[in-house]
Parts: structure tokens; C-alpha cells; sequence
């Protein structure tokens, strides 16, 4: 009889508490990135429910980062991901099956979320999934928790590199736009010049800034200057258009 109590006493103390709460839990991570570059953010999911689809918002510093999407990856491949900035840092994210198919129980990536980083050396977001919604196959709620992740800004290991473009407006090609995108950059507009003036740009998502300008009558010729420094050194690009 000792012996068959020892056997049992296990199962029997399990189904006393069969209330336990399933764990679904959804974990953003941590990862580092120089300014001017696209960094991508792993969402791992632990789950004891199957998971037809999840919904979250991403709060993080607009200042240091932009939103610019989400992947489905890994365990979460087949999904439908939609991915947008809904106001100035927050983002949301939206991962759904439009068949049968559910995220099986079970630990791993589903996700990669896109942020474009723009903040200066050695500064830092955390990325906080807040307004979590999880379906399962029936479309009943699921509760979840969710964990925070950070993007960190490296210092730079090299000057800024640069591209400039100067294009024209349709029909009116003395209106033109003028396009700086800087990897590596200060985290500032790049200083952009015609020889006669100097722009102010201003970003279009931290890592391209943007400015129109208008040409006068009596210019045949002009060249488009920009440059922007870092702690490592000062990085340039030109591009002469010319104006009939």
C-alpha cells in the first residue's frame, strides 16, 4: 500500500488545481544597431494555447527609433503581418492565419519587428508590447503577458556615407526635391548647400531628410552639396542637375 500511495500521490495533487492558467507569454528582444541603419527586433512566443492570431502596440522613443514594419517569421511564417506607426511612438502589429492554421503550442520566434534607428551613439529605446490580444482557433480571447526588448545605438566605427538626390517635380522642373539619406550619421540633418545657400532638411524617418527648393529662371547649372559628421570623421556626396 506504501508503495501504491508513493506511485499516485503525484497525479492526485495535479488534478487539485486544474484552474492553473495556461502561460502565454510574448517576449521582444534586445538587440544593438548603428544610426542610419534598419535593425530587426525577434518576437518570441512561449505558448500553451493554440494561437490563430495576435494583435499588440509597441511603444518605444520616436526619437531614437522609427517603426517601419513587422515580418512573420520561424513559427509564424505563414501568417499575414501587417505592421504600421498608428502616431508618433507606437506602433502596431497585427499577425493572423487566414486559413485553418494556428501557432501549435510551443516556444519560439513568430516575429521580426522593423525599426529604422536614428538616435546618437550610445543612446537607447525600450520597446514596451503594451494592449496585447491573442486569438485561438475559435476566436476566443486568450490572455497573454507580454515582456519588453531595447534597441541600443552603437557608436559608430566608421564616417557617415552618403547619398544625394535632386529630383525634379513634374511639370515644374525648377521645383525640385532634394533626398539625403546618411548610415552612420550624426543623428542630425546633414548640411546640404548650392554654393549660394544652405538648406534645412528635415527628416523624413531619421536616416533620409528631405527639403524642396525652388531654382532660379537665370541658373543653367547647380550643384547639390551634403555632408554630416560623426565621432569618426565627416562624410560627403554631390550632384550637379542641370535646368534648361
Amino acid at each position: 500500500m506504501m508503495v501504491l500511495m508513493t506511485v499516485f500521490i503525484f497525479p492526485v495533487l495535479a488534478m487539485a488545481n486544474p484552474d492553473i492558467p495556461a502561460v502565454n507569454e510574448l517576449t521582444l528582444g534586445t538587440v544593438s544597431a548603428a544610426s542610419g541603419s534598419t535593425v530587426l527586433v525577434p518576437v518570441s512566443l512561449v505558448n500553451e494555447n493554440s494561437i490563430k492570431g495576435l494583435q499588440l502596440d509597441i511603444q518605444y522613443n520616436e526619437e531614437v527609433l522609427t517603426f517601419l514594419g513587422v515580418n512573420a517569421v520561424e513559427r509564424g511564417l505563414d501568417m499575414a503581418a501587417e505592421g504600421n506607426e498608428i502616431q508618433d511612438g507606437l506602433g502596431r502589429v497585427i499577425l493572423f492565419f487566414d486559413d485553418e492554421s494556428v501557432v501549435a503550442p510551443g516556444t519560439g520566434n513568430v516575429a521580426e519587428l522593423v525599426f529604422s534607428v536614428q538616435g546618437i551613439p550610445s543612446s537607447s529605446s525600450i520597446l514596451t508590447p503594451v494592449d496585447i490580444l491573442f486569438s485561438g482557433p475559435n476566436s476566443e480571447n486568450i490572455p497573454a503577458v507580454g515582456h519588453a526588448g531595447q534597441v541600443q545605438v552603437d557608436d559608430p566605427t566608421e564616417a557617415p556615407e552618403l547619398k544625394i538626390s535632386v529630383l525634379k517635380n513634374p511639370g515644374q522642373t525648377r521645383s525640385v526635391q532634394v533626398l539625403v539619406r546618411s548610415i552612420n550619421g550624426s543623428g542630425n540633418a546633414p548640411s546640404v548647400s548650392t554654393g549660394e545657400s544652405s538648406l534645412i532638411l528635415t527628416s523624413v524617418d531619421g536616416v533620409t531628410f528631405q527639403v524642396a527648393y525652388n531654382v532660379a529662371d537665370s541658373v543653367e547649372q547647380l550643384t547639390f552639396s551634403a555632408s554630416d559628421t560623426n565621432v569618426i570623421g565627416t562624410g560627403t556626396d554631390q550632384v550637379t542637375v542641370s535646368f534648361p
